[in-house]
């Protein structure tokens, strides 16, 4: 496995990863499971691209290394001010919690 940016062209992997957080902790996100399973194809392909080229967004994934997502860590930079973000969309499969891959996504973030 892997932590790493995500990929201009992982906007469908992102998706499925994204999906599973908001159906696991629906009450964790300021968006529903519902809301985000109505978004086009390109949206979700547009986000993993402007998330992969942005300098004020970052959006960090765990790659399990077989084409699927387990995790993911994103963080909004302050323009101008580098060292301030806020990190948020923090989620990792079940099956990993309580393991370092979680720290490791926030360390990648910070």
């Amino acid at each position: 496995m892997e932590i790493r940016r995500i990929r201009a062209d992982e906007g469908l992997a992102y998706r499925e990863v994204r999906l599973r957080a908001l159906k696991q902790a629906p009450d964790a996100y300021g968006t529903t499971f519902a809301e985000a399973s109505t978004r086009t194809e390109t949206e979700w392909t547009e986000f993993a691209r402007r998330s992969a080229e942005s300098e004020t967004f970052a959006l960090f994934v765990l790659d399990r290394g077989d084409g699927s997502l387990a995790g993911l860590a994103a963080i909004s930079m302050e323009e101008g001010v580098p060292e301030e973000g806020t990190v948020f969309q923090m989620w990792i499969d079940e099956d990993l919690r309580g393991t370092e891959w979680g720290s490791g996504l926030l360390a990648a973030a910070e």
